[in-house]
Parts: C-alpha cells; structure tokens; sequence
C-alpha cells in the first residue's frame, strides 16, 4: 500500500500555464515525452526503478519552479491501519506475559521441589538414636544453613534476569513486526557511507563508485557536436555506470559489439573498462589509457 499521495497534476497545470507543450518539456530535460507523460501521471512507464523515476520528478519539478513537497503529501494512516497495529501490539503484550508467568512457574516448581528434598534430608539427619539419652538431641539449632542462604540469593539473580531476559525477546519481536518497512514505501534518502572503490570492471565484481573514486578529466577544444550525449562502443562484455551534473545514475550491462548514445546533463562521470571500450564525445574520440576506469567528460561550453 502507497503510503504517499503523489499531486502529478500539479505538473500539468504549471506547464500549460508556461504554455510549453509535453515535446517542449522533454527537450529542455533531455527525456523523452513517454518519460514526461509517466511524471503527469504518475506511471512507471519510462523509468528503470522507483529511484531513477524519483530522481527525474525532481529534475521536472525544479524546471517547473515547483517545490517537490508540494508533489509529494505523505497519506495519514487510515483506522483499520491504526487497528491493526494496536493489534499487533496486543499480541506481543500477551506473549510476553506469557513467556514471564512460564519462567516464573519453572522456578517456583524447581524451588518446591528443592526445599522438599532438603526437608526430608534434614529430618532423617536429626532423628536421635532411641538407645541413646544425650544433651545435644533436646537443643535445637536456628542457625540457618549456608547452602540455603546460596540458593535463596541464586535464585533472586535467576528471577531477575529470566525476567530481564523475557522482556528484550519481547520488545525485540514488538520493534521487528510493529516497525518493518512496507514494501511500497518510496525510498526518499540515499545511503550514508560510500561504497568500496574497486579497481577493475568485471561484471561478477562490479561496484559503481564512480562518484566516490578519483576521475580523469577529458575535454575539446573545437566541438563539432553538442555535449548532452556521449557515443560509447563496447568491444567485451562489461557493465559500466554514468552520472550525469544533476545526479542522475544509468548502470548498463553491455554485451559483445554493444553500442549506446547516453543523453543527459553534462559534464559526465564515467566508470568503464578503458581497455574494451570506445567513446566519442562532442563528435571527437576519447583517448583512453589502459588505467582510465574512472573518467570525466566535460563540456567546452558550460551548459
């Protein structure tokens, strides 16, 4: 279950009002109108995850002048969702009290039974000899025994800790089930630490961290054609990963012979294998070395 409203209308509305039409939008964005179509309506239509589709709705919002929280309204939890957590809550409650009245019988029965041997053992110690008259059998001792006094205290500490222990089962078992994610819930934050730099591109291996690792920095002097695009020609198996100047991340996994035109917002990161690949990029060849496996593209003229 969605648990954001999505206001896509809001989009519409804006562009007819700057009387720009859906082919207008995607040229001045670098997509395609199926994508700009997808944002007005909220399809996934277009988009290869949830995260790239986030991704561009950001881009249209900030060309349109439109602030994303007034696209994007998180939906207040209806009853039977409040229901259904009290319920869950209920649950665990009455299973906790059930695993702490288990432990406590365990130990009083333990105990009952530990203080029924040691009466009995105690009355067959002090049974006096009938041939026998003496001072010691008529005096009684009130001196408590110290085995007794150790399992008094070890079973303080048993009690204690039994019930230490039955309420972290249980406020663990309440936090996994009352606060797992929902599957539909649209991931707005990226992850804090950086991924692994790696050194080499194979496809079983692959990590992009194109944003993280050191770049070579490639550009011309004379453009002969426009740098929102790069043609790239794959002479291996590989994957390789681009971010664009507005944050927008591609993966590509290319086979044998593969060919691709990437469109974006330069300047262009790149990770690749320098060693099976081929760029061209303003309509001039990229001069790669056999270590360029982290490459940036910049444009002659800033877009």
């Amino acid at each position: 279950m969605e648990k954001y409203i999505y206001h896509n209308k809001k989009l519409i509305n804006k562009r007819k009002k700057w009387r720009l039409n859906i082919g207008d939008a995607a040229k001045a964005l670098t997509l395609s109108t199926t994508q700009i179509k997808s944002l007005e309506n909220n399809l996934d239509i277009g988009f290869a995850s949830p995260k790239y589709k986030l991704i561009l709705l950001k881009r249209y919002a900030k060309f349109l002048d439109i602030k994303l929280e007034d696209l994007i309204e998180e939906k207040l939890k209806s009853n039977k969702e409040k229901e259904d957590e009290l319920a869950i809550q209920d649950n665990n409650l009455v299973l906790k009290n059930k695993i702490n009245y288990s432990v406590l019988a365990i130990i009083l029965f333990g105990f009952i039974i530990y203080l029924f041997n040691s009466d009995l053992s105690k009355s067959n110690d002090q049974m006096p000899d009938l041939n026998e008259v003496s001072l010691e059998s008529e005096t009684i001792s009130i001196e408590p025994k110290e085995e007794y006094n150790e399992f008094a205290d070890n079973l303080t500490e048993s009690i204690g800790s039994s019930e230490q222990i039955s309420d972290n089962e249980a406020d663990s078992q309440l936090n996994e089930e009352s606060f797992a994610p929902s599957d539909d819930e649209v991931a707005l934050t990226e992850p804090d630490s950086p991924p692994e730099v790696v050194t080499f591109n194979s496809v079983e291996d692959f990590v992009c961290t194109v944003d993280t690792a050191p770049l070579k920095s490639f550009s011309t002097q004379n453009p002969e054609k426009s740098s929102y695009y790069f043609y790239f020609i794959s002479y291996d198996s590989q994957k390789i990963c681009v971010v664009d100047s507005l944050g927008a991340l591609k993966e590509y996994d290319l086979k044998k012979g593969a060919k691709l035109s990437h469109h974006g917002s330069p300047p262009f990161k790149i990770q690749l294998n320098p060693n099976i690949s081929e760029i061209y990029f303003e309509g001039w060849k990229v001069n790669l070395q056999d270590t360029d496996y982290f490459i940036k593209l910049n444009p002659t003229l800033t877009p």
